[in-house]
């Protein structure tokens, strides 16, 4: 036996459900045109442009990244370079910042203090 819901927690639930669904629309529709893309001849998206179902069918893109598999390693260790950098100078500067004595917290902390004066 459940808590019994409302005509007006119906509609809500519809509304709020339907703009979820817009939403997630919205940020996989770039991730599908994409994926298709990658599935149609390049002078077929020069000429016509990318769409939602491959206009001619090709695997070219996938042979031709097996054949020079340097750019995807290259672009994957950019990526994990740029990653691990990151996190490890995000953490080094909250680390720093958290202790009393860190000679550049002031630095760090005229921009919370900046915006506290603003509101």
């Amino acid at each position: 036996m459940g808590i019994k819901k409302g005509g007006s927690q119906t509609v809500f639930n519809i509304f709020g459900y339907g703009i979820i669904a817009l939403v997630a629309a919205y940020c996989l529709f770039p991730l599908a045109l994409i994926i298709s893309g990658s599935f149609t001849r390049n002078d077929i998206l020069v000429r016509q442009g990318y769409a939602l179902w491959p206009r001619a069918f090709s695997l070219s893109a996938y042979s031709r990244l097996f054949e020079y598999p340097e750019g995807l390693l290259n672009a994957y260790a950019t990526t994990v370079f740029c990653t691990a950098a990151g996190t490890f100078i995000g953490l080094l500067i909250i680390t720093m910042t958290g202790y009393e004595d860190c000679p550049v917290k002031g630095f760090f902390n005229f921009f919370t203090k900046y915006l506290e004066n603003i509101t």
